[in-house]
């Protein structure tokens, strides 16, 4: 369920840079995804309800996500 979740990050961020027109419309693309409150960020503060003998496998997804 979870790599679905990657997939679907990876290729909408990928469409919307592709369609980036600017590069202040990159830097908003990077903080949807990245930022504080981005959508990647949130799946790493969601790792403390990952099961323990998971979390290993779930955080390097993440970051190869990143």
């Amino acid at each position: 369920m979870q790599e679905n979740r990657f997939e679907e990050l990876l290729k909408r961020a990928e469409a919307e840079i592709n369609e980036s027109a600017s590069s202040r419309n990159l830097n908003e693309i990077k903080a949807k995804f990245l930022g504080k409150n981005g959508e990647i960020t949130m799946l790493l503060r969601g790792m403390r309800d990952i099961p323990p003998e998971k979390r290993s496998e779930f955080g390097k997804a993440v970051n190869e996500l990143k």
